[in-house]
């Protein structure tokens, strides 16, 4: 005769075991369901894409891992990757620092003194980064010793917090080219900061009275366009389009200025004779054009305007850009007349410039050896999908990279 405990025992193992049935079975009932629901969902798919979906991550692209408000860094680091002509002279500065020596001395075979070989940290460290971008073997690279030497050097993008964009793209390049003058190989870094990014705009001022004119020559790394003053005053209501051509017509417009130029020659005629000198003041025209453009033109449109409740506040109009520019109208002498190609387009999401967030456009350029073709890249940090130039015309673009001819073409062709 059984015991009451052995009894009970058997009642509740066989209680347990048709609950563990009955769970298994409404599991599977459970499963079976789902997938019909996601076969349904499937076929509800194909006959109408849904918008939500995320777009497939790209194959043999790299994205950059966000470490904290970061996105604004690693934004201009795929810009930069992208150029195959920036690319290049990395490798070459890598070259001068692992060059050989001769005869166990300091002195490398390649007759670059000691000096010449160092490379800084900012620089380096950039170009192991960008090297991992272009070898494509992963899906996401983390960034981190570029920040940290970002962090060290560049002391106004140090902390974690948001940063503009176009700020720090300058930054960097100011940053690059005094690492050239501490000891990197001057040729190379020159050619990639001055050569490459660098243009000159002129200034003209001329006296309305006796039409002398005053030149002034200045260096940019970026093409600065603001917009309209309506836009400025009225922030919140900014639902017209302009355009690029738009704003490039009011940048290298005349500009009368009022009864504030200290005309020089006005002075000396206004003074000849006399024992007491007097300034004199008159109106001027002024105008400012491209004297000298670059092979990587960066246009920055000035979205920025500032209130004394919300901090920076953006224009949020949206800006019809080509494909393909042509310099010519904007030039100090019309003779030259430099035309680019559209490469990169840096956008900011979000209503203030002090928050918010930073993807890029970029044109990634063919490695025929890898069996790579060319084509539009939307880098969202570490997510990566392909993109069509109709997405990219459409973006609420913030700078703009255009690339010269010339240039542009022998990348594709390498």
């Amino acid at each position: 005769m059984n015991s009451p405990k052995i009894d009970s025992a058997k009642k509740e193992t066989k209680t347990n075991a048709n609950s563990r049935s009955r769970s298994g079975s409404e599991s599977r009932r459970e499963a079976k369901r789902v997938k019909q629901k996601e076969d349904d969902d499937a076929d509800s798919a194909d006959e109408k894409p849904s918008k939500s979906a995320k777009p497939q991550q790209l194959r043999g692209v790299t994205g950059l891992k966000n470490l904290g408000n970061t996105c604004y860094l690693n934004t201009i680091v795929q810009v930069l990757a992208s150029l195959k002509c920036f690319r290049d002279a990395l490798k070459e500065v890598e070259f001068a620092v692992q060059s050989p020596t001769r005869n166990g001395s300091d002195e490398p075979a390649d007759g670059r003194s000691k000096r010449n070989r160092g490379v800084n940290s900012l620089t380096k460290s950039l170009q192991q980064l960008v090297g991992e971008l272009n070898a494509g073997r992963r899906l996401t690279v983390e960034p981190s010793t570029f920040v940290q030497a970002v962090h060290d050097q560049l002391p106004n993008f140090n902390g974690h917090i948001q940063q503009d964009v176009q700020e720090f793209f300058c930054q960097l390049l100011y940053k690059l080219e005094k690492e050239r003058t501490k000891g990197c190989s001057e040729d190379i870094l020159n050619c990639v900061v001055n050569r490459m990014f660098t243009g000159q705009w002129q200034s003209e001022v001329i006296c309305t009275q006796c039409s002398n004119s005053n030149l002034q020559i200045e260096k940019f790394n970026t093409l600065p366009l603001e917009f309209p003053n309506k836009y400025y005053k009225n922030i919140g209501s900014q639902n017209k389009n302009v355009s690029l051509d738009f704003l490039l017509k009011i940048y290298t417009k005349s500009e009368r200025l009022g009864r504030v130029y200290n005309c020089e020659n006005c002075r000396i005629n206004h003074n000849y004779g006399r024992t007491r000198r007097q300034s004199v003041r008159t109106e001027a025209d002024k105008r400012i054009t491209v004297l000298e453009s670059p092979k990587c033109l960066f246009v920055h449109l000035k979205r920025a305007k500032y209130s004394h409740t919300s901090g920076q506040e953006k224009i949020a109009c949206h800006v019809d850009f080509p494909e393909k520019l042509n310099l010519t109208p904007y030039m100090t002498h019309k003779a030259s007349s430099p035309e680019y190609v559209l490469r990169a387009v840096v956008v900011h999401h979000g209503k203030y410039f002090n928050s918010g967030h930073y993807t890029t456009f970029c044109y990634k350029d063919s490695e025929k050896k890898d069996g790579k073709s060319s084509g539009w890249v939307q880098y969202n940090d570490s997510e990566v999908t392909g993109a069509t130039i109709a997405d990219v015309l459409a973006s609420q673009a913030y700078m703009l990279l255009y690339v010269d001819v010339e240039l542009a073409n022998e990348q594709d062709s390498s």
